[in-house]
């Protein structure tokens, strides 16, 4: 699960556009992917928590959180 879920946040962190797409140099955006790949690290994360150890759970709890405000810093029309 740990590895579906660093393939879910990288691809979030991607769409966002904080991270280069690999294999090119080029940034690109797309608000409605990163915000399903964090819906779906949230879910993954609230399903898991009684199965997991409590440091791995304050781990995931902080990635979804990092992600979230990420999101809502980058999606945010500058005025």
């Amino acid at each position: 699960m740990g590895l579906f879920i660093g393939l879910l946040s990288a691809k979030a962190w991607e769409t966002m556009g904080l991270r280069v797409k690999p294999g090119t140099d080029k940034i690109e955006r797309d608000f409605d992917q990163a915000k399903a790949a964090i819906d779906t690290i949230d879910f993954l994360v609230q399903k898991l928590k009684s199965r997991i150890p409590e440091s791995d759970q304050n781990r995931l709890e902080g990635l979804v959180g990092d992600l979230k405000l990420n999101f809502v810093r980058v999606s945010q029309p500058t005025s």
